[in-house]
């Protein structure tokens, strides 16, 4: 994607009073037994930039083991270098298109990237340009990457992970928002299949659920449905595309957003079915991450539940 892409830079510090903006790194090792998600986020919480700081936040997680989990916060003021590209450089954080670089306590990160394919999420360009909505694109999906990873005296070596480069911003985290991904894939296609569900503010059409999903790589289709939550689950007729996570694999984060703390579950190890012409593919490194605003700013989180998806789809929308 070009460098000068409208959404390949920082939007956020642009906005007159409250938002907020993420630019992360998901992965997934070759074997499916570990992942990492690096997360640099702007809150802005009023229109000077003493009201608006940086969090930086480093996770990694280790099916059927331990999570780690790490987060440091700045004032815009302590950031060095805030570019178009997107690149950032502050306080033991580095981060670029093709390198990234940071340090959390006993716990740092020193990546390169590489490849990828850009998708556009959004179903209509102009829902990029008007408000209401949090607006989500990947710059580069299927990404891959090497280095390695320190947490505290374990190394692990990162060699040909897969994952993405991803980038969402808004004027707050969006009601009954959830987001799925997955990149690697259990017949070791080259397939990124990314989607998120939430209430969509449409042009003429009001608020309304829904789900939307993209398939590059190895298949490339896009589809958009009407969505009705329930509970923990989100679905719409038929099966195509289908997520799933066990309770006991999601973490929670208290995320600082403009309208107050906001309780976010996130997961690396979700099963995903997906029906494909040439037949149904799997994968149980999916991506989960969905807001739980049931539990209220401040209090404790209560044991999270099993989260399941479905949604149909037709592969006739090329994208």
């Amino acid at each position: 994607m070009p460098a000068n892409d409208t959404f390949e830079r920082f939007v956020a510090d642009t906005a007159e009073n409250t938002a907020y903006e993420s630019h992360y790194l998901k992965a997934n090792s070759p074997d499916g037994k570990r992942a990492f998600w690096i997360r640099h986020v702007l809150v802005c919480d009023g229109p000077t930039w003493a009201e608006r700081y940086w969090e930086i936040w480093f996770l990694a997680f280790e099916r059927g083991g331990r999570t780690w989990v790490g987060k440091a916060e700045y004032r815009w003021s302590q950031m060095e270098e805030i570019l178009d590209g997107p690149t950032l450089s502050g306080p033991d954080v580095q981060f670029g298109p093709r390198r990234a670089v940071g340090k959390l306590g006993d716990m740092s990160w020193e990546l390169v990237l590489g490849g990828g394919n850009p998708i556009r999420h959004l179903p209509v360009e102009l829902l990029y340009s008007t408000g209401g909505n949090t607006k989500v694109m990947t710059p580069a999906s299927g990404l891959r990457f090497a280095g390695e990873i320190t947490l505290s005296d374990e190394v692990w070596p990162i060699d040909s992970w897969v994952g993405c480069r991803g980038h969402n911003w808004g004027d707050d985290y969006g009601d009954q928002y959830a987001w799925i991904a997955a990149h690697v894939w259990d017949d070791k296609a080259e397939r990124s299949v990314e989607g998120f569900t939430g209430v969509l503010d449409a042009p003429l059409l009001g608020d309304t659920v829904v789900s939307r999903i993209v398939v590059k790589g190895a298949e490339t289709a896009s589809w958009t449905r009407p969505g009705l939550f329930s509970d923990n689950r989100l679905s719409s007729k038929g099966g195509r595309f289908a997520v799933a996570a066990h309770a006991d694999s999601f973490v929670n984060l208290r995320y600082r957003s403009p309208s107050g703390d906001v309780l976010c579950r996130c997961t690396k190890f979700a099963d995903v079915e997906l029906d494909t012409p040439s037949g149904k593919r799997t994968s149980n490194c999916g991506e989960l991450e969905f807001v739980d605003r049931s539990v209220a700013p401040g209090a404790d989180a209560h044991p999270p539940a099993s989260w399941s998806m479905e949604t149909d789809g037709v592969y006739n929308a090329v994208v």
